[in-house]
């Protein structure tokens, strides 16, 4: 089995978060699904779900995207492009072992998700707190700043949550915007949207109505230029952005299981 970029356990390089480890959990049931984190974050915020996924039966892996989980200096030097290779690496070495896999992401994962199902066939999607675009029109001035400054100072205490105790123990880059990597997840979310009506899997849609972190309409956008026959969505009430693992976790779990396995 091919190991997936951010997954070899003895690779060098930087010291990882507590907590940010990747993921693999063989199952019984030759179903698996890959979890995909989000932009700064780790897969410490998808392992709630994959925790009661693997309860279900399903064969879960995580993977530690490339310069996520250590310092954001290690993250201002990488790309899309790694982000993209590192998630297609995990998928084939999760199919070599499953006969079906799905893909569940959150944030840039449900885009990075998107850009696997127009590449494989896949047969179901679970796109979380996924967005149609970046907010605002501050994107557009990163290629300018880029040379001068790799991170732009921004302390986020919220961290993409509503739960305090969420926070409190939550792991993710929280000190700042890597200013080029800003906007190569600019050009994936692009990318994703122009592939949306080519991708015909099976997809589930959940956001919430109190993410401040995306566009509020990014799950209607996205929905309705999708060219999957079954898509449903789904919208939550009290959470932020991390749906994995904000007030509302069990919840999220409940509905991407019984997708998943319907």
């Amino acid at each position: 089995m091919r190991r997936a970029r951010g997954i070899t356990a003895d690779a060098p390089g930087p010291v990882l978060m507590k907590g940010a480890d990747p993921v693999f959990q063989m199952g019984a049931t030759g179903r698996g699904v890959l979890l995909l984190h989000g932009f700064t974050g780790t897969p410490n915020e998808m392992k709630y779900l994959g925790k009661r996924l693997s309860d279900e039966g399903f064969s879960v892996m995580i993977p530690r995207l490339p310069g996520h989980g250590t310092t954001i200096a290690e993250m201002t030097r990488t790309t899309g492009r790694d982000w993209l290779l590192a998630a297609r690496e995990a998928f084939i070495d999760l199919q070599s072992c499953c006969a079906d896999v799905s893909c569940v992401g959150l944030s840039m994962g449900g885009i990075l998700s998107l850009l696997l199902a127009r590449e494989f066939p896949i047969k179901r999607l679970v796109l979380l707190s996924t967005p149609a675009s970046l907010p605002g029109y501050a994107i557009y001035l990163a290629p300018l700043l880029s040379p001068f400054v790799k991170v732009l100072p921004k302390i986020d205490e919220k961290k993409g949550l509503n739960s305090l105790e969420a926070r409190s123990y939550h792991i993710c880059y929280n000190e700042g915007i890597p200013v080029r990597q800003a906007w190569h997840l600019h050009g994936l979310i692009r990318k994703a949207f122009a592939a949306l009506p080519a991708v015909s899997s099976e997809t589930l849609l959940i956001q919430s109505l109190g993410d401040e972190y995306i566009p509020p309409d990014s799950i209607h956008r996205i929905y309705e230029r999708l060219g999957s026959a079954r898509k449903e969505k789904i919208f939550l009430d009290i959470s932020n952005h991390t749906i994995t693992v904000d007030y509302e976790k069990d919840y999220v779990a409940e509905e991407v299981a019984r997708f998943l396995s319907s």
